[in-house]
């Protein structure tokens, strides 16, 4: 920091810059008086958080054995080193092995996911990475593999064997699903936010070059969703969802989704997947529903970053390596697990923590934090022969909460595919 853009680095990487009292004084006022607290969508701002990485600062001011850059620094052991003789391994723990696998499969190769880390011949294999076997495709994946490392910087380690070392799983068990090529549709147009529709796009089609198809809301109930794997909503007020797809659009969602399709819901149009007078397909609660919240007034959050718990053992978190997870909230969204008896069906994969101290940069009201201990930020519910994977918050935010990527590459990717 001891140099001209000292402040500028604070900027990005400080995980907190803290709000002044005098103008958190104000914005109370106006929210008791029920008025806009004129606060931004964001009051949290730091790279690490938002790229869900691990940093430390230091106050030690002595000189580091450092160098100037002159290039670009490319990350180590980048692509294909050797020729695999079993299977070629895309590191799980970075998102683009996620578009790779997408792409290996729009080409026609066969390729997997491990769902759960394991070890080969005395290394590591992350949950989340990508598995090819040379065996199972043509002479061609060589090149294919070598390309899609390069293209996505991906790490990419060749091995001999899937035997598994002693007490952990083979590449052949079960534990590495077959992944095939899904079609994805989102909703677009009004009622659909905007922004969302946007964000949700570019993640797909401009960061990780997943084609998707954009639909019309109002065209919903006069077009087939058969040729469909995923179907992503964006944020959208549940209201309104109902008015402009009508009942016939709703019932064509509905009947898709048991039928086997993967719906991906986010932020508000959630809402719409739980309410009876919607879809009425997951049992995940709004805490406005409950007793405790039908008369209370809404707080939001303005894009503050609260400490977020992964089921890191489940197929929908593969990739991440720490069950800590930073979780940026925009809205005043509350949801809550079912109350029914637990089901195979039915899975939190992501709540707020209730361990730990919940706020991690930004401002929330007390209310706020009272209230979302505990909370759900991402559930999947099994709805016939098909799922609901619902985010309370927006993982494609601004483009730049990118730490989330990776959930939401595994719900629209993965998710036709997965156990």
């Amino acid at each position: 920091l001891a140099q001209p853009r000292g402040r500028l680095i604070r900027a990005l990487l400080d995980p907190e810059t803290p709000t002044p009292e005098a103008f958190l004084a104000g914005a109370r006022e106006r929210v008791d008086r029920g008025e806009s607290a004129e606060i931004y969508d964001i009051t949290a701002w730091s790279l690490p958080l938002l790229f869900n990485l691990e940093a430390f600062g230091t106050t030690d001011g002595r000189a580091l054995p450092v160098e100037r850059l002159t290039a670009p620094a490319a990350p180590p052991d980048v692509g294909v080193r050797d020729r695999a003789p079993y299977a070629y391994l895309l590191d799980g723990r970075d998102a683009g092995s996620v578009a790779a696998l997408y792409h290996l499969t729009a080409r026609g190769h066969r390729a997997g996911m491990t769902l759960k880390p394991t070890r080969i011949g005395g290394q590591e294999v992350p949950s989340g990475t990508v598995v090819v076997r040379v065996g199972a495709n043509g002479e061609e994946v060589h090149e294919v593999v070598r390309e899609l490392a390069e293209r996505y910087r991906l790490r990419v380690r060749s091995v001999a064997s899937g035997l598994g070392d002693e007490g952990f799983v083979s590449l052949g068990s079960g534990e590495v699903a077959a992944v095939r090529q899904p079609t994805i549709g989102i909703l677009a147009e009004d009622p659909i936010f905007g922004y969302s529709f946007g964000w949700a796009w570019h993640a797909l089609d401009r960061q990780y070059e997943i084609p998707s198809t954009p639909l019309r809301t109002r065209s919903v109930a006069d077009r087939s969703l058969s040729r469909f794997d995923v179907l992503v909503i964006p944020s959208a007020p549940g209201g309104a969802l109902r008015r402009v797809l009508g009942s016939d659009g709703v019932d064509r969602i509905r009947r898709w989704v048991r039928d086997g399709g993967t719906l991906v819901t986010i932020g508000g149009a959630t809402d719409f997947a739980i309410d009876s007078a919607g879809l009425g397909l997951i049992a995940l609660r709004s805490w406005y529903d409950t007793e405790e919240g039908e008369e209370a007034q809404r707080f939001d959050v303005p894009g503050t970053i609260l400490r977020g718990e992964l089921d890191a053992g489940y197929w929908l978190s593969a990739g991440y390596e720490r069950t800590a997870f930073p979780v940026l909230v925009n809205g005043s969204r509350i949801y809550l697990e079912p109350e029914a008896p637990p089901e195979s069906g039915r899975r939190v994969v992501g709540r707020f923590t209730t361990t730990y101290s919940l706020k991690i940069s930004g401002h929330a009201w007390e209310e706020s934090l009272d209230r979302l201990g505990g909370a759900v930020f991402l559930y999947e519910e099994r709805v016939g022969a098909g799922r609901v994977i619902a985010f309370a918050e927006d993982p494609n935010f601004r483009g730049y909460w990118r730490g989330a990527d990776r959930l939401f590459l595994n719900a629209v990717v993965v998710g036709p595919s997965a156990p």
